[in-house]
């Protein structure tokens, strides 16, 4: 039926902003920890090792378990997601992190 169609057209969005959403945010956090390797190396400082296993750890596993955790929405949007890893609203989000940062 017709009702079905919109059902898998509402997953099909949510897998591809799911996936795009934890694309972002391995980009991000890949940038965040090298501003924060440049900053260390600036200050003469350096983290332990608990605090290295908790960035790398306990972040990008939460992340990893969390997104699936996204269900579609109620109401097909008019708006599609992107579809390109390197759209204009994918490098932007990305590039600004470094912008902010320096």
């Amino acid at each position: 039926s017709i009702a079905s169609v919109t059902d898998v057209l509402k997953e099909g969005r949510c897998a591809l902003a799911s996936a795009l959403a934890a694309y972002k945010y391995m980009i991000m956090y890949g940038q965040v920890e090298s501003i924060n390797q440049v900053a260390n190396a600036y200050l003469h400082i350096t983290f332990s090792e608990w605090c290295w296993v908790f960035m790398d750890g306990i972040w990008s596993i939460s992340m990893a378990f969390s997104l699936p955790l996204a269900h579609a929405a109620k109401k097909l949007s008019t708006k599609r997601p992107t579809a390109s890893l390197l759209g204009l609203h994918t490098m932007i989000s990305a590039c600004g992190v470094l912008v902010i940062n320096f």
